[in-house]
């Protein structure tokens, strides 16, 4: 992708940079509800450090359209392994997770040519890994339903022409966030 062409939302006054701190702003409240409804520490410790690096990364492509590999790959591994701390159980939910999401977002990443970035990929693995198999799908639906609303007020509003990008990140850590303090996930068990 030429670096001319993508211009990044953070920076802009309007519509898009308002609703993508709000994306942010809204999923550290829902971090922090998460670890409050937590009754075991090491669930609570497990997802404060998670969704910190979920956060962080979605954070950072808000402002530059670069997902970290040195903060993803890290992540997921760790996720990974620390889900293995829970439990067998626990540590196929967040492999599964991760290995479906991936899967689904090359997929679309392929055929979109070059519309969504490899760092989308490798974040949903991430998320995947953090919501697990269950509720990997709901979590992809809802992060795409999302924003499909986001691009359409924004091209609607004239904020955005068609063909401009915004970051998928933090709809992917909003998402993972919420399908955690909403469905049964074995992070919050």
């Amino acid at each position: 992708m030429n670096a001319t062409l993508v211009r990044p939302l953070a920076g802009r006054s309007g519509l898009l940079s308002l609703a993508q701190g709000s994306v942010v702003a809204g999923a550290s409240v829902g971090v922090a509800l998460f670890c409050l409804g937590q009754t075991d520490l090491h669930h609570a410790a497990i997802g404060l450090v998670v969704f910190a690096a979920i956060l962080g990364v979605a954070a950072y492509d808000a402002r530059t359209l670069i997902a970290p590999n040195v903060i993803v790959y890290p992540a997921l591994g760790f996720t990974l392994l620390s889900a293995l701390s829970l439990g067998s159980d626990a540590g196929l939910q967040a492999l599964g997770g991760a290995l479906v999401a991936f899967v689904l977002m090359l997929v679309v990443a392929i055929a979109g040519r070059g519309k969504m970035g490899m760092g989308d990929v490798k974040m949903a693995a991430l998320c995947g890994a953090a919501v697990g198999l269950r509720a990997v799908i709901p979590m992809l639906v809802l992060t795409f339903v999302i924003g499909g609303g986001i691009a359409a007020v924004a091209l609607l509003s004239r904020r955005r022409r068609p063909g401009d990008v915004m970051a998928f990140t933090p709809l992917l850590a909003v998402s993972a966030i919420v399908l955690t303090l909403t469905a049964h996930t074995h992070l919050s068990q």
